[in-house]
């Protein structure tokens, strides 16, 4: 996710372009995440998956808040 996130970045296009870089994260990782999870009993579909990503993103879109404390 990180290096999807710097390389629009570096093309001064990280914003606005959320579903882009979903399906780019989805097509390098997902295949992985899916194996990974099967490995550890939990079968994951693509929606499944598409979820557990996005978490993660909205997670990090939180630690880089303005402003944001840490408790």
């Amino acid at each position: 996710m990180l290096l999807v996130e710097q390389k629009y970045a570096a093309a001064n296009a990280q914003h606005g372009t959320g579903p882009q870089k979903l399906a780019e994260v989805l097509q390098l990782s997902g295949p992985v995440a899916t194996q990974l999870l099967k490995q550890a009993g939990i079968t994951a579909d693509a929606n499944y998956v598409q979820s557990l990503v996005s978490a993660v993103v909205a997670i990090l879109n939180v630690q880089q808040m303005p402003g944001a404390s840490a408790a």
